[in-house]
């Protein structure tokens, strides 16, 4: 792989993973709608300048329909990560993301019949154990239902599970719409078109009177909105020169990492024995399902 796109991979990991901290600092304090209608009305201008910088408007036949089936996807997907992080600990949630992967190859067995390796089965399995590994158990109960238990406890874990189901199919959506068009075009539609969709959400619920709480919030939004912008530019055109699932890896272990870090630095989080030693089968069993 080229060094140019190695640096794309991680460095749109990295933007993720500060845009994760991001979203977790602002789930504290408002409500989902506004947080992602904000961070996605934020994004717009700015890819709207690399649009006019670029000066690069291509869009090709066939287009449309993954660039909006990826729209709808993603709107519900960030709503329901935003709810996930209010509910449950950054590092026991954002690692469940690493179930992306588990997903996108589960459902090319079922649809395309594409049978995973020897090593992807392993990886699979490798994923699911450190996931259900995350969550302590609780002295005295039975492996099965103990695990089963703690995991039911945390409904933003259940929740980022549904996270990462939706996520496994817009990743080969926005590879497909980014081959169709340029990618600051498609950047720019996608942020317009989830803050509209955001924007009709409020106004059909008659709650945009939520969009005045972000006034106290205004430093963490500008920062989540750069690390947003960077993070999506960056993904879109390593799209373009790295395979999406290789893309997919790196971003799944950066962010595995900084979830624990930042939990435990930023939010006070408890980093045990037991969650490392999941997060260290979960970035194993990545690797796996991709080779």
């Amino acid at each position: 792989m080229p060094l140019s796109a190695l640096l794309l991979a991680v460095g749109s990991s990295i933007c993720w993973a500060g845009l994760d901290a991001c979203r977790k600092i602002l789930a504290r304090h408002l409500p989902a709608v506004p947080i992602v209608l904000c961070l996605t009305l934020g994004q717009v201008p700015l890819f709207g300048l690399w649009l006019v910088i670029a000066q690069t408007y291509r869009i090709t036949p066939g287009y449309v329909g993954p660039a909006l089936l990826a729209v709808l996807l993603n709107t519900l997907a960030n709503l329901v990560f935003i709810r996930a992080v209010q509910l449950s600990p950054l590092s026991l949630t954002v690692p469940l993301l690493s179930l992306t992967p588990v997903f996108a190859t589960l459902m090319s067995l079922l649809i395309l019949h594409e049978v995973p390796t020897r090593l992807q089965t392993c990886g699979i399995l490798l994923v699911v154990a450190g996931a259900l590994r995350l969550h302590p158990v609780p002295d005295g109960k039975p492996w099965l239902q103990g695990v089963w238990g703690a995991f039911r406890a945390e409904r933003g874990s259940v929740l980022m599970i549904g996270v990462a189901l939706l996520w496994s199919i817009t990743a080969p959506l926005d590879k497909l719409a980014t081959a169709r068009s340029a990618v600051p075009v498609h950047a720019l539609v996608q942020c317009g078109s989830m803050a509209l969709v955001l924007l009709l959400m409020l106004t059909g619920t008659r709650r945009c009177s939520d969009l005045r709480a972000v006034k106290g919030y205004v430093g963490p939004l500008l920062i989540a909105t750069v690390c947003g912008a960077t993070a999506v530019g960056l993904q879109f055109m390593a799209f373009q020169v790295v395979l999406v699932g290789l893309v997919e890896v790196i971003k799944r272990v950066i962010g595995l990492v900084s979830a624990v870090l930042l939990g435990h630095l930023v939010f006070h989080e408890a980093m045990t024995v037991q969650k490392l030693g999941a997060i260290g089968l979960i970035a194993v069993g990545t690797a796996l399902v991709f080779l």
